[in-house]
């Protein structure tokens, strides 16, 4: 995972790389992926977005580099709001 909180890189099998960022994507879109009446297109639209790409980029991925890019995107999303590898403020008095 990049140093940058909700980025993660990824190798396609073509040996494209690709940038999976969710700050291109608002919490509105990213909750609505979530929700049981989500129109796949809007899903689509919203992971392509994510990713950099435009949705026929996206919808042309092989079926394993587009269920990577899903479990990616999932893994970034599930990250810690705070990198587990930075010094916290002292809790002592």
């Amino acid at each position: 995972m990049d140093d940058q909180l909700g980025v993660i890189d990824l190798t396609l099998s073509d040996g494209r790389a690709i940038r999976i960022d969710l700050h291109r994507v608002t919490m509105r879109e990213y909750r609505s992926i979530f929700s049981a009446e989500q129109v796949q297109d809007d899903e689509d639209r919203i992971i392509a977005k994510a990713c950099g790409m435009d949705v026929d980029a996206y919808l042309n991925l092989s079926q394993p580099d587009g269920r990577r890019v899903i479990l990616k995107f999932l893994e970034a999303a599930a990250a810690p709001l705070k990198d587990p590898n930075s010094q916290s403020a002292s809790t002592s008095a």
